[in-house]
């Protein structure tokens, strides 16, 4: 990667030079990271969830390793070592995927600093009109 960028070379040219970088990044992040995170990185790409597996295996994360291989099991049976698999086996039956949620840390955050009857919504041309009518008047 650094004679790459050292030489000014096409990355494109070396696409393997690319998923290297990737493989090392996720197995550095997902110890670091929430487990969803480190999966979005992953997502779609089956040796890849498959490497984080491993990962966190072998970093003895068994219930983290379970849970990444229980959400993607169709994807990555067949893929994952048999040996990773015997190490999670009787964690997978206990425990159970969360639904991924996206929302801020604090509730409150979701709420407007203003009363909702101060709010006038604007949703086209016309309630834009209304709306600059009402400010002005």
């Amino acid at each position: 990667a650094q004679i790459i960028e050292r030489f000014g070379l096409d990355r494109t040219i070396f696409p393997e030079v690319a998923r290297h970088k990737l493989a090392c990044w996720l197995c550095y992040l997902v110890h670091r990271v929430p487990l969803n995170i480190a999966e979005d990185y992953a997502n779609g790409d089956c040796q890849l969830l498959a490497l984080c597996v491993t990962q966190l295996v072998r970093s003895e994360n068994t219930s983290k390793a379970a849970l990444l291989y229980k959400r993607h099991q169709p994807e990555l049976d067949g893929i994952v070592e048999a040996s990773v698999l015997r190490q999670i086996r009787d964690v997978i039956s206990t425990v159970e995927p969360s639904p991924d949620i996206f929302g801020p840390a604090k509730s409150s955050a979701l709420s407007l600093p203003l009363l909702e009857e101060k709010v006038i919504f604007v949703e086209d041309a016309e309630s834009a009109k209304h709306a600059e009518h009402v400010l002005r008047s």
